[in-house]
């Protein structure tokens, strides 16, 4: 097996301003003897670990519905006004953190900042190790005149504090690659230590981290067609829900099938094509059932990452995103703020060091431009601390006997180990046991992209059950 941990972004607290670093040596020895400059107003500051927050404008501190994510790196920047006299001018500007942490940069002044425009703020990269339970800061642009500008201090004394959302949330993902025999190619994707890498930065990019793990397990040798209209998928899924409910690995563990049953993506999808699946794990609402943290898709290279993320995230109960062509109604977040599918506000990668623009779309839906908007990474997250503070992380559950309902409505039932899991719909199932008839609560529990469900009955010696879904009458035997 091969295990993949990335580590932090910033190993080291460095400085940014104005598109160029400069290192500790470059920085006035004296600078804690300056004062705020004459003709510097600072009109806002705004911390990037992904999406924007605002921490203050025009002096007052801001309520934000963006989380701030302990652990995980940031960018602060500080956006001022500056009079005629100091555009040009190479002044420095601090970053107190309470705790001790102080970083300095130095910039070349402008009249006025731009919130696209990077060269026109004075940047902080703040490593995840700074961020702690509460971020308090207290930013400056200094000079070494005589009379101190309270305009150009934020606050003006002391220092401002926001809570911040934990504890650290580190992602932890199995990939179980399934050999594809049904050709007799024995074709995998390619999890080599590259593509693991592009992987781990993109899950950095998008999702609330302050961290990564992935484990590649060896590859399952798999005989069984996987077609591109969904057929063949139940199967690969239900393969990987056993595996997972056999390892019994912690609770906040994420089961990932992936496979290339085609050469190529062109190959593949050359007449439409479903990408990925998982189960809507949304149920319970706050921390979904740990059994059911699974998802599959496929391994063509310029489609994994972000169709793991997709599915990951519906894993973890976010619905679609309302962009794209082929999106079932009914899989739509009615409850998602902006317009077609957009991510709304300014956001910022921390891999590439480079601002994403409002009008990219978020990971959910089915555009390109993939990024995340701030209401996905805020329940993301707190989805994650849901999970890391339940006490009912282990996998195990009540034990269970598993039904599959396929696409065309037929039954079956399956062997191995199954959990009751933890919510979702309810329906009555008659069953015939040794004992005789008896009746059932069984819980059902449906795939995003694919008609059917899996049905969970309470364990029992049941040898036939007759139960309606969806306005079907439906009989199963063993």
């Amino acid at each position: 097996m091969t295990r993949l941990a990335l580590p932090m972004l910033f190993a080291l607290p460095l400085v940014l301003a104005s598109g160029c670093k400069k290192g500790a040596e470059d920085i006035k020895t004296d600078s804690a003897e300056a004062v705020g400059a004459e003709g510097i107003t600072i009109t806002q500051v705004a911390i990037y670990q992904g999406p924007q927050r605002i921490l203050a404008e025009d002096g007052e501190e801001m309520d934000s519905e963006v989380p701030l994510v302990q652990g995980r790196d940031a960018l602060v920047r500080v956006f001022y006004e500056a009079s005629d006299d100091r555009v040009g001018e190479e002044l420095t500007a601090r970053l107190e953190l309470d705790g001790g942490d102080s970083f300095e940069v130095t910039a070349t002044i402008v009249e006025s900042s731009e919130v696209d425009d990077l060269d026109t703020t004075l940047n902080f990269e703040v490593p995840g190790s700074a961020i702690g339970s509460k971020f308090a800061y207290r930013v400056s642009v200094l000079d070494f005149g005589a009379q101190d500008n309270p305009d150009a201090h934020h606050p003006q004394e002391g220092t401002e504090s926001h809570k911040v959302k934990g504890p650290p949330v580190v992602f932890k993902l199995v990939l179980v690659p399934y050999a594809y025999n049904a050709d007799g190619s024995g074709r995998v994707p390619d999890l080599g230590d590259e593509a693991l890498q592009d992987l781990s930065d993109r899950f950095m990019q998008l999702y609330p981290l302050a961290d990564v793990e992935i484990t590649v397990e060896d590859p399952v040798s798999w005989s069984g067609t996987i077609q591109p209209n969904g057929s063949g998928w139940q199967e690969v899924g239900f393969d990987l829900y056993q595996r997972r409910a056999s390892a019994s690995p912690d609770g906040d563990v994420y089961y990932y099938g992936i496979f290339s049953p085609t050469s190529s993506f062109s190959q593949w999808c050359n007449q439409g094509c479903l990408n990925g699946v998982t189960l809507l794990n949304d149920s319970p609402s706050d921390t979904g059932d740990p059994n059911l943290r699974i998802a599959i898709g496929v391994g063509f290279s310029e489609y994994m990452a972000d169709t793991m993320l997709h599915e990951l995230g519906h894993s973890q109960g976010r619905e679609h995103a309302d962009c794209g062509p082929g999106l079932d109604p009914n899989s739509i977040d009615r409850d998602y703020p902006y317009d077609d599918g957009e991510i709304g506000v300014w956001s910022y990668d921390l891999i590439e060091g480079e601002l994403v623009s409002p009008n990219h779309s978020d990971l959910m839906g089915y555009c390109d431009r993939v990024w995340i908007s701030d209401y996905n990474y805020d329940a993301i997250l707190t989805r994650a601390s849901n999970i890391i503070e339940d006490e009912g992380l282990a996998s195990t559950a009540q034990p269970a006997e598993l039904v599959v309902v396929d696409g065309e409505g037929r039954v079956s039932w399956s062997p191995g180990v199954a959990f009751l899991p933890r919510g979702g719909e309810s329906v009555p199932v008659q069953v015939q046991t040794s004992r005789g008839p008896e009746q059932l609560q069984a819980t059902v529990v449906r795939f995003d992209h694919l008609p059917g469900a899996w049905v969970f009955l309470p364990s029992s010696d049941a040898h036939h059950a007759e139960f309606e879904l969806d306005g079907q009458r439906l009989i199963v035997e063993r």
